[in-house]
């Protein structure tokens, strides 16, 4: 094997760790637990909507509230889980 065909190898095995760990990486940030009060937010939102609670239980399974499943429990309601002005 020449020095030609190493490099061509070991610039495909950084191109696939790059690919691996950023895939991790948007995995991980997608997944990520939301704040104390989105999630106060959230369970307001199914307190007001009671046909949302099986979609919230589905959403705690795991114990974690994730942002993907905390903005579909607010779209299912047709909300925001952007806080509400206190009057």
């Amino acid at each position: 094997m020449n020095r030609r065909w190493r490099q061509i190898g070991a610039v495909l095995a950084l191109v696939a760790m790059v690919i691996f760990a950023s895939g991790s990486f948007w995995y991980w940030l997608q997944n990520k637990a939301v704040s104390a009060a989105i999630q106060e937010r959230a369970a307001d939102i199914v307190q007001r909507h009671p046909e949302l609670q099986a979609a919230w239980e589905k959403a705690l399974e795991d114990q974690v509230l994730n942002q993907s499943e905390a903005q579909e429990i607010a779209k299912a309601a047709g909300e925001s889980l952007e806080p509400q002005p206190q009057p």
